[in-house]
């Protein structure tokens, strides 16, 4: 996953990539985005003993500054 690509879980932005967060257990959807790549979605199910979750994001364009 390249750093600086955006986290969304259950559809609420928080925060950007590297990051640990906390969920509670159950099914939750992630989505990562960073600009010019397509975005990452995933439904992951986190049990009682946590999960790490590693993206990959595919680079579909390149902006120029």
């Amino acid at each position: 996953m390249p750093s600086g690509a955006s986290l969304e879980i259950d559809g609420h932005y928080v925060g950007v990539t590297p990051l640990t967060i906390k969920l509670g257990p159950g099914e939750h959807e992630i989505v990562f985005r960073k600009r010019d790549f397509s975005p990452c979605k995933a439904t992951i199910d986190v049990g009682t003993s946590g999960l790490s979750v590693n993206g990959h994001l595919e680079q579909v364009r390149l902006t120029l500054h």
